[in-house]
């Protein structure tokens, strides 16, 4: 989820930074392509894609709608829910800010061989 998120803003420090810890969390580098390509990975657990689906649905219409939300319920409590809005809204503010301020990773951090986002 964090990880479209910075790729749908444009944010390139959340995203570079995030994607060099992405493998430590079980993300591959075909996960990592399908979200800069704008696709969904066939290896996705139907949980993953729905997640990715609830955030591109709160990326374009900020909420989730209601077939995906019904699909969430079946594997996460109420708690876990609660989070999910708060997961993408978290990290588009950030995106927002880090954009805003053209902030940019730091010197010395390798970007060779990553896809990098657009800047909007």
């Amino acid at each position: 989820m964090l990880l479209r998120v910075a790729w749908r803003t444009g944010a390139r420090y959340e995203w570079v930074h995030h994607v060099r810890l992405a493998s430590r969390y079980g993300v591959t580098r075909d996960d990592v392509n399908a979200i800069a390509e704008d696709r969904m990975s066939s290896t996705w657990t139907d949980i993953e894609y729905d997640l990715v689906v609830a955030t591109d649905e709160m990326l374009d219409s900020y909420r989730v709608c209601e077939a995906t939300w019904r699909r969430l319920e079946k594997h996460f409590d109420a708690e876990q829910l609660v989070e999910i809005p708060f997961i993408v809204g978290t990290y588009t503010c950030l995106a927002m800010a880090f954009n805003s301020w053209d902030l940019r990773e730091e010197s010395g951090v390798d970007v060779a061989g990553l896809p990098l986002p657009r800047t909007r």
